[in-house]
């Protein structure tokens, strides 16, 4: 019998085999490459959002806020000019906006949207934007600072995260305890979370 027919017949279903696992096995690899790379954007950018959370709460943290008469003045650990001219803005409109008789009433707010920029040599840092709010109704004192950072323009599949630092506040009144005097900002919480939609 002639078995050069069958022997071309078992070379062909071999070889078509071999394309087989060959073609799963490529399309595995590729598939996990693009995984890895969502995966380290997406840790790109919690690593900023993080850094830049780091980098505030440094500036901010054992930062006071004096008032006297109508003049506010912010002092930070850094002397960031902007952020002390700003800090000291958002204490004076919360606080001419709290009634004297309800001076615990988390009800005011101050808030401003910016940009965190990389530190010099950090050019694979991604651009980070913030949203600092002073009071409002998450705060226990109308002082404290709450600012959500997040990747300003994160395009990866893994996960969108904002990292949020909270600054609570201390205030220190005159003695009749209805015009206030100064402001101090002492510890921080940094807290991770899945940024929605709706956070921005």
């Amino acid at each position: 019998m002639d078995e050069r027919g069958a022997s071309i017949l078992i070379a062909l279903l071999f070889f078509l085999v071999c394309a087989l696992v060959g073609g799963v096995v490529l399309t595995a690899a590729s598939v996990g490459t693009g995984q890895l790379v969502d995966y380290e954007k997406s840790q790109q950018a919690y690593y900023s959002t993080t850094s830049a959370a780091e980098l505030l709460r440094d500036e901010i943290v054992d930062g006071t806020c004096t008032i006297s008469g109508d003049v506010y003045e912010c002092s930070l650990a850094d002397g960031n000019a902007s952020m002390q001219e700003y800090l000291a803005g958002a204490v004076k409109a919360v606080n001419l906006a709290l009634p004297a008789a309800a001076l615990s009433t988390p009800q005011p707010s101050a808030s401003a949207q910016f940009k965190v920029n990389a530190p010099v040599g950090a050019a694979d840092m991604v651009a980070v934007s913030a949203q600092l709010t002073m009071g409002g109704a998450k705060a226990n004192n109308p002082f404290d600072i709450r600012i959500a950072f997040s990747p300003a323009s994160y395009d990866g599949a893994v996960g969108n995260y904002q990292v949020v630092l909270t600054i609570p506040a201390s205030c220190l009144y005159d003695e009749t305890g209805t015009t206030l005097q100064k402001v101090t900002w002492k510890d921080a919480m940094t807290t991770k979370t899945e940024r929605t939609k709706v956070d921005g």
